[in-house]
């Protein structure tokens, strides 16, 4: 449903405030090179976070689909999980040798988007937590998992019959 082009958009809108964090740093290195980069990012980030909500809209047109809920697994902790692994390569920043701490973190920004981009976290997006979404696995009847995208006004429960928008064939939004 997604090609990679637009999971690679997702992948990169997760990342804006990080982005944003490398481009305070390069401000304060004052290299042209960086700045440029770092300001690239934020705007391809930028551009991710749109395909997102592009996709989220476009998935309430697309279609739905009534499921029951067997069980729930409320994964929203998840987003506090996602910050601290973004705080963890702020020390990447800090520092005289700006090319190696570049490289290093060109190489774990290409290992995180190899586990990402074909999984669930690819949706774990820290502007969804900031705006108030929670994130579901839901069980259904039949036995089969899903991933559950709910807005803040929407509460999940047990043995609810819930209309869900089909994002990706594992992802539901609920509006």
């Amino acid at each position: 449903m997604l090609t990679i082009k637009d999971r690679s958009l997702i992948f990169l809108g997760d990342f804006l405030f990080l982005f944003v964090i490398f481009a305070i740093e390069s401000l304060a290195y004052n290299i042209m090179l960086l700045n440029v980069i770092s300001f690239i990012l934020i705007g391809v980030s930028l551009l991710g976070l749109a395909r997102l909500f592009l996709l989220f809209r476009g998935s309430k047109e697309f279609g739905h689909e009534q499921r029951e809920i067997k069980s729930i697994d409320d994964r929203t902790n998840l987003y506090v999980m996602y910050m601290i692994s973004l705080i963890s390569l702020i020390p990447l920043f800090v520092g005289k040798n700006w090319l190696y701490q570049s490289v290093t973190f060109l190489i774990i920004m290409i290992i995180i988007y190899s586990i990402y981009i074909n999984s669930d976290l690819l949706f774990y997006n820290p502007v969804l937590g900031l705006l108030g979404y929670k994130y579901y696995k839901v069980t259904t009847p039949d036995g089969s998992e899903i991933f559950v995208i709910a807005s803040r006004n929407k509460k999940i429960n047990v043995n609810d019959n819930i209309e869900f928008f089909m994002v990706t064939d594992y992802i539901f939004l609920y509006l």
